[in-house]
Parts: C-alpha cells; sequence; structure tokens
C-alpha cells in the first residue's frame, strides 16, 4: 500500500468497504468527504454504511456541520481488520462473528427469521443420539442425503457431530445395533459413525427455533460455530 497526492493506492485489490475501514482505522476521527476522496465510494454506498455503523455503536458523530461532506465522526469500536457487512438489515462482523441488528431495522429482521424445515429435523434426531451413521440420521429425520449433505459440514462447525467418522467393526457392532446398519452392511461407507454432542444439540437447535437459523447478513451461522 501506497500514497500518491494524498489518495491511497492498494497494490491488491480490496473492497470499497474494507478501504473505508482501514481509513477509519488508521484516521480514528475522520470527515466525510475526505472519505470520498481518498476511497471512492459513491455518495449514496458512504452514507448507508456510516448509517450502519452509526446505529450499530461502531462510529460516533462528532460534527453535524453543512454541507453533509463536512460531516466528521469518531472510530469509537474497532474490532479488528476485517470490515464489518453492512444493509438494510445491520451489520455482521467477521472479526468477533457477531451478528448486530441495527434499530431502523428491527421489523424487517423479523421479517427475515429463516428456519430452514431440514436442520430442525437433523437436530431433532441428533439431540437424543450419542451416535449416528449419515444413513440413520436420513432414515430418521427423513430427510434426503442431498438435505444432510447441505447441512452436514456446518452440523461439524456447530460442534454437533465429530468430523472424524468411526467405523464399524466386529469389536464395535454389538454396540452399535444392527438395525441401524440395516440395509447397508455391505456399504463400507454407510458403516462410518460419528459421536454427536446431544448437549450441543439441542441447543442450536433452541437458537434456531427462537431466533431463526440464518439472516442476509450470516447465511453461514457463523455466530453458531465453535470458535476454534
Amino acid at each position: 500500500m501506497g500514497t500518491t497526492n494524498n489518495r491511497v493506492e492498494y497494490k491488491k485489490k480490496i473492497s470499497i468497504r474494507q478501504k473505508m475501514w482501514n481509513y477509519m482505522r488508521r484516521s480514528r476521527s475522520f470527515r466525510l468527504g475526505d472519505v470520498l476522496i481518498i476511497c471512492e465510494p459513491s455518495l449514496l454506498y458512504l452514507q448507508k454504511y456510516l448509517a450502519t455503523l452509526l446505529n450499530a455503536g461502531y462510529i460516533k458523530l462528532v460534527s453535524k456541520k453543512k454541507p453533509l461532506t463536512d460531516r466528521v465522526y469518531v472510530l469509537v469500536k474497532n474490532t479488528g481488520v476485517l470490515a464489518p457487512v453492512a444493509d438494510d438489515f445491520g451489520l455482521f462482523d467477521y472479526n468477533t462473528r457477531e451478528e448486530i441488528r441495527t434499530k431502523n431495522s428491527k421489523t424487517k429482521a423479523k421479517q427475515q427469521n429463516y428456519v430452514p424445515e431440514v436442520i430442525v429435523k437433523l437436530l431433532k434426531v441428533l439431540q437424543n443420539e450419542d451416535e449416528v451413521t449419515r444413513a440413520y440420521l436420513i432414515e430418521k429425520s427423513e430427510t434426503t442425503i442431498a438435505g444432510l449433505t447441505k447441512w452436514w459440514k456446518r452440523l461439524q462447525k456447530f460442534g454437533v457431530i465429530d468430523s472424524t467418522p468411526i467405523m464399524a467393526d466386529k469389536s464395535n457392532m454389538k454396540k452399535w445395533r444392527a438395525d441401524r446398519i440395516g440395509n447397508y452392511k455391505r456399504d463400507s461407507k454407510r458403516r462410518r459413525f460419528y459421536k454427536v454432542d446431544k448437549k450441543r444439540a439441542a441447543y442450536i437447535l433452541k437458537e434456531i427455533q427462537e431466533n431463526g437459523a440464518y439472516t442476509k447478513l450470516d447465511t453461514e451461522m457463523r455466530h453458531l460455530w465453535i470458535k476454534p
């Protein structure tokens, strides 16, 4: 990164949002007009982004001068390097993996309370199991292979299912009841079973049922992931 005639130049292509966030973090106190000149966003985009940061408590308006470009803001919540993502529904901060619904978006946010049927079915089964095979989970949840595949990695990221499978063999076949293997005895992939955290499954299910599974800001449901 370098500067030419007071304009920031980046060697690697980064988003306008990230450029603005970088400038706010460096300057701490900044004028709206300076962000326009240095980072080159559209005025409408900048106004919307600043409004969301303001409503989320990330910046503070300290000088409401006219014209609009002379308004001065202060960054009061610097959570890290990555620029928070904002839209009409609020803000998602990748530094903290936190979603914030802004004051002026509560009504819209309630309308965007997504609860996919498949994940609810899967969690209702998992909250009562210590270990499962994929085949057993598909059968008991009455879902499809595609439905399970869509949510499988996220179930692991939630900390509900162990990512390392255990093979059913002569030593543990008795423990892993024959009815759970069912018609899949000859298929080695179907005989892999996975440890389940029942309490974690129940917690995720409760969170989803009460608050929704995801919003436009957090379609991967990162706020429910187990942090490394």
